[in-house]
């Protein structure tokens, strides 16, 4: 089985996604090393992606990462 570490834009475009547990995801934008070791990163198709009509607060914004998935 090969792994690959480099990103693409098939992966980094699934941390866009308007799904919120998609967008928990594969934060690297050159290297995937570090999604790899600490469980973000993800190999799936992206249908929908972009911000919602609402947005977040910045508190919201600063706790995302905190939040059980």
């Amino acid at each position: 089985m090969e792994v690959n570490y480099k990103t693409t834009n098939r992966y980094h475009i699934h941390h866009h996604s308007r799904v919120i547990s998609e967008s928990n995801t594969n934060y690297g934008c050159v290297c995937i090393v570090w999604d790899r070791l600490f469980g973000t990163f993800k190999d799936a198709d992206t249908k929908d992606t972009g911000i919602d009509d609402v947005q977040p607060s910045y508190t919201s914004l600063i706790l995302m990462p905190f939040k059980r998935r």
